[in-house]
């Protein structure tokens, strides 16, 4: 079955769809293929390694959670970094959008060479903006350094009413290795903890290593992996 998303296609001006691997044997490949004639793109999901024709293999999601009644790291905040709640009074927009995009350097929105830069940009600009309006976080929380700049972020939203999730997260390429994204996920923990949340989880790409290790560092554990292929007819 292939479902027609409407969202995405909207967003890039083709037909889109996804279809869901739960069998290999009862995936039927010629059925998909002539299924498949009225969408231009279509997501494929598969918790195995697909070896078909024209599947391209461009995502690894690995999904990490944490149970929150067992954290028991206490929140180590820098003193040189300060984390405040986005407001669009104070904070630079365009330094969160040119951060979210540097971020999406594994995302296969941007791998896909079909899919143009513009499009791979314009995309995270968009989620990036459904983030703080709400549609897609309750909560976006910025780091600043000593001088009021604007050094990072994370967005905070639900799965359900016992879930949150971290949606986005980046820290400028010039502040890495201090401890600002580690600052940014115990906030997010913190605030979850606050709501009533029973567990957190954060999905990433299993070739961002550095981003594999500061979850694992984190507390987070690998709940699971998904292989995720794009199916372009041109």
């Amino acid at each position: 079955m292939i479902k027609k998303l409407d969202w995405d296609s909207n967003f890039f001006g083709y037909q889109i769809g996804k279809t869901v691997i739960l069998k290999e044997s009862s995936f039927d490949f010629e059925i998909f293929k002539r299924r498949s004639i009225k969408y231009k793109l279509i997501y494929i999901y598969s918790e195995k390694k697909q070896n078909l024709e024209n599947f391209e293999l461009l995502d690894r999601k690995v999904t990490f959670y944490q149970e929150l009644a067992k954290y028991k790291q206490p929140f180590l905040k820098k003193h040189d970094i300060t984390i405040k709640s986005f407001d669009s009074r104070t904070d630079n927009l365009d330094s969160l959008i040119n951060l979210s995009i540097e971020s999406g350097i594994y995302s296969r929105f941007n791998l896909d060479k079909k899919i143009t830069n513009s499009n791979f940009e314009r995309l995270y600009r968009e989620w990036v903006l459904n983030s703080i309006n709400g549609k897609l976080a309750f909560e976006v929380f910025v780091a600043k350094n000593v001088l009021g700049n604007l050094i990072g972020f994370i967005t905070l939203g639900k799965i359900n009413e016992d879930v949150s999730e971290i949606g986005l997260i980046a820290v400028d390429k010039n502040e890495r290795g201090k401890g600002v994204a580690q600052t940014l996920i115990e906030r997010a923990i913190q605030e979850s903890i606050l709501l009533g949340y029973k567990k957190i989880e954060v999905v990433t790409q299993k070739d961002n290593i550095p981003a594999m290790k500061l979850y694992s560092r984190a507390g987070f554990l690998e709940k699971e992996t998904t292989y995720i292929y794009h199916y372009w007819n041109l």
